[in-house]
């Protein structure tokens, strides 16, 4: 039994199809967001404090949604290049789907409503909690993938020809495990979640009195949240991959004097 990575991106098809659908209706009403909303308007309007925080939003969400598409397939690419786990499905049911659909939906949601501190603290806070909910599948699945492919790659340690590939496998196996299973991403969600119902009461109480400072330091919450969401995961994202590379580094040349040698034999 030899720890072949690959198989599981061919029965994953339907997850990476739903993402495609979100990742559509997503940058969809991006494009449609950014030109019905006519931004140059408000560079060129009333400069009034509201317009400044509208903009720092629009442009944070923006962020959070290149950030949701990009790193997504990032993720899968990395997982599907790592994972070959052994008696394990990957989960199909529609659970899943519509866990995606609804992070992709209350993304683009987030857009229209950015104008107004109210309606998008109302989404935001959907979303955190659809988010804490995403976290807790992920987190659950890919540390039964994770664990499943370690017992795969520990048989390889048994034949003298598989040990070295098999133990650089096992080491990159560890990296992700800490980032996906031991990184506290539930812990960040949840944070995430009790700073945006403080935005949603800073905006309520904005819709109440109709003040443009508060409106202003609703904004102000949100894209702070943002920001500290985007640094925090950039920072445990830079620290796996920099730490995972010098071992995909190794495992190519070892593949490569592996093909080398078959040639060589071969001729």
């Amino acid at each position: 039994m030899v720890y072949k990575p690959g198989y599981l991106r061919e029965r994953s098809k339907w997850l990476i199809n739903a993402r495609k659908v979100a990742m559509t209706a997503g940058t969809g009403v991006l494009a449609l967001t950014l030109f019905g909303s006519k931004v140059m308007e408000i560079l060129t309007g009333s400069r009034y404090i509201m317009d400044f925080g509208h903009i720092a939003l629009l442009g944070m969400t923006g962020v959070l949604i290149f950030s949701w598409i990009w790193s997504s397939q990032k993720e899968l690419d990395l997982l599907f290049e790592w994972l070959d786990p052994e008696r394990y499905e990957p989960p199909s049911t529609i659970i899943e789907t519509i866990l995606i659909l609804t992070l992709g939906v209350l993304l683009a949601g987030l857009l229209v409503t950015a104008k107004d501190p109210r309606s998008y603290a109302v989404l935001f806070t959907a979303y955190s909690f659809a988010n804490i909910l995403a976290n807790k599948k992920v987190q659950s699945e890919v540390g039964e993938a994770i664990s499943k492919s370690k017992d795969r790659a520990q048989k390889d340690l048994k034949h003298e020809h598989l040990i070295r590939q098999a133990r650089l496998y096992l080491k990159g196996l560890q990296i992700l495990e800490r980032y996906y299973v031991l990184r506290p991403h539930g812990l960040l969600a949840l944070i995430t979640l009790v700073f945006s119902s403080i935005g949603l009461l800073v905006s309520i109480v904005w819709w109440l009195v109709g003040s443009d400072v508060v409106g202003f330091a609703s904004y102000a919450t949100f894209v702070l949240i943002l920001a500290a969401i985007e640094v925090t995961i950039w920072h445990w994202r830079l620290v796996r991959d920099l730490a995972i590379r010098p071992i995909k580094a190794e495992l190519n040349e070892l593949t490569q004097v592996s093909n080398d040698l078959g040639t060589t034999d071969g001729s």
